[in-house]
């Protein structure tokens, strides 16, 4: 009882005059909070399920993509109604509450990797660009008008930072890592090379090519970390 007067800010002028009509008023339509510009840009922007399905993906980034875009992944801010006691700080810097938009956007941690990422994506591409917060992922935008490359570079490194931002958070549960902004780009590189190596025994020229020059972007001395 004392948790819904304090949460309808029922007063006791209102319960002492009867005022029931005002108050059972505020209860059905409880007032909607103010959106961040940062929430109202993931509400509105829509997931490009062509991207989450691209055929360059083995089916665990399939599954991943999908998980990510549709805010399932296990971040720790969705337990905090079942586990009160749990630590809900961000696996990977230890100040922030983790939540998708924290760990996928503002991780202090992330930001090198956010950088080197948009850099690799200007020179493939030779747009330059910046990321744009879409459902719970950090994503690029395919330019107008596209490179012939461009819907396969696109999908792939939107779901290749993602992806490595995940994992490493998930390893630093077991094992702290030291240096994990270098460690964060070790592995996105690491991902890269290891999809080319994959991709050269077979027959998709286009995904070998886009990937290849990926890689060869993250060779150029302008680009090694």
């Amino acid at each position: 009882m004392i948790k819904i007067v304090e949460q309808y800010k029922i007063t006791k002028e209102e319960i002492i005059r009867g005022r029931t009509k005002e108050i059972l008023h505020r209860i059905k339509t409880p007032k909607t909070p103010t959106p961040s510009q940062l929430e109202i840009t993931l509400h509105i922007t829509k997931p490009n399920y062509s991207w989450i399905r691209h055929p360059i993906f083995p089916n665990y980034l399939k599954t991943f993509n999908f998980k990510i875009v549709k805010n399932l992944l296990p971040v720790e801010a969705k337990f905090k109604q079942n586990i009160p006691a749990l630590n809900l700080q961000c696996h990977l810097c230890n100040e922030k509450y983790e939540n998708d938009i924290h760990l996928f956007h503002k991780c202090k941690y992330i930001q090198p990797l956010l950088q080197y990422a948009t850099t690799i994506y200007s020179k493939t591409t030779q747009n330059h660009t910046d990321y744009s917060l879409t459902l719970s992922r950090i994503q690029f935008h395919t330019p107008l008008p596209p490179t012939h490359y461009d819907n396969t570079i696109t999908p792939y490194l939107n779901s290749l930072i993602s992806f490595t931002i995940w994992k490493t958070r998930n390893k630093t549960k077991l094992n702290p890592i030291k240096n994990i902004p270098q460690y964060l780009i070790t592995s996105f590189k690491f991902s890269i090379k290891a999809r080319l190596l994959i991709y050269e025994k077979r027959e998709n020229k286009t995904f070998i090519n886009a990937i290849q020059t990926i890689y060869q972007v993250t060779q150029s001395p302008g680009t090694q970390c």
